[in-house]
């Protein structure tokens, strides 16, 4: 049973936070089929999310950050200096919505546990470790114009518009046409702790049978089944059912939850995301980061 944090609509102003004391949990990798364990640590003020490779020589540090971002091809790979660390979206995304701003996150293997293929487990881990107030800001980063990401091949974009309030307002569109068993659905949240922890934070990866042998072919997926994530053959759904009817979508938007936090500051303003991936998701922070930039020129 998943505690609810308090139903507290409003994102910012408020201080930074981080957890309380070490808590850890394991699963297997969805890439490799190892059994890794991933421990979350309490971090000072102002050091965002870094993750650590336990296993290699030197224990590296890697921060989750978009200048960290190696690629987003079906999932989010961070990399410096070598060193590497696959399927971080989960984790970012349980840190980023229970608004946990500094940890150190330390893993024993070259991804993160893909458990039953949502942020659960993670969640539990974090609520059990508890979440403390520190004393700096959070510096958010506000949507002041209409930022449009459109990508015409594959009929997907990302429209975002500064709201009134201080709050993140999330949408996901999912279409993959009227062939595919994966119907068409949408999930729309206002993203909070409570909001996180009880609308999206239990949805769960979702693949077609058809590409699992393809993936398969190339090293991928040891040791995970149809209780790891959700399975669409031609019929729909294979061994498994449904947590809420929009369960894809509302994985997608955990997905953009974990993406968009490595910009590195939590965002506010109203994002409508139609029929991306991950590669959109980091293409979408570029676009951010660049009008940044433009900004401080033309203010220096």
């Amino acid at each position: 049973m998943v505690r609810q944090p308090h139903k507290n609509p409003r994102m910012s102003p408020r201080t930074q936070r981080t957890i309380e004391r070490i808590a850890q949990t394991r699963g297997i990798g969805f890439l490799t089929g190892q059994t890794i364990t991933v421990r979350f640590m309490p971090a000072e003020e102002n050091t965002g999310i870094v993750f650590q490779r336990l296993d290699l020589e030197g224990q590296p540090l890697i921060p989750a950050t978009m200048p960290y971002v190696a690629s987003g091809n079906r999932h989010t790979l961070l990399q410096h200096r070598g060193a590497t660390v696959a399927l971080t979206e989960h984790v970012m995304a349980a840190l980023a919505g229970m608004q946990i701003d500094n940890c150190l996150v330390q893993i024993d293997g070259p991804e993160a546990p893909g458990c039953d293929g949502s942020a659960l487990d993670f969640v539990r881990c974090l609520q059990a470790a508890g979440i403390v107030t520190q004393v700096q800001s959070v510096n958010p980063y506000r949507i002041t114009e209409k930022i449009t990401l459109i990508d015409a091949k594959r009929n997907a974009s990302i429209i975002a518009f500064p709201t009134h309030g201080d709050q993140l307002i999330l949408e996901y569109q999912l279409d993959y046409g009227r062939q595919s068993p994966i119907a068409e659905q949408s999930a729309q949240f206002v993203i909070t702790p409570y909001t996180f922890v009880s609308e999206v934070a239990f949805c769960r990866t979702f693949i077609l049978e058809q590409e699992i042998e393809m993936l398969k072919a190339r090293g991928y997926g040891k040791n995970t089944n149809t209780s790891h994530l959700l399975v669409f053959g031609e019929d729909g759904l294979i061994e498994n059912t449904l947590r809420v009817e929009n369960e894809c979508a509302r994985h997608k938007l955990l997905d953009c939850i974990g993406d968009f936090a490595l910009l590195g500051r939590p965002i506010i303003g109203h994002i409508i995301a139609r029929k991306t991936g991950h590669e959109h998701n980091h293409q979408f922070l570029h676009e951010i980061l660049s009008l940044q930039e433009r900004r401080y020129s033309r203010a220096a």
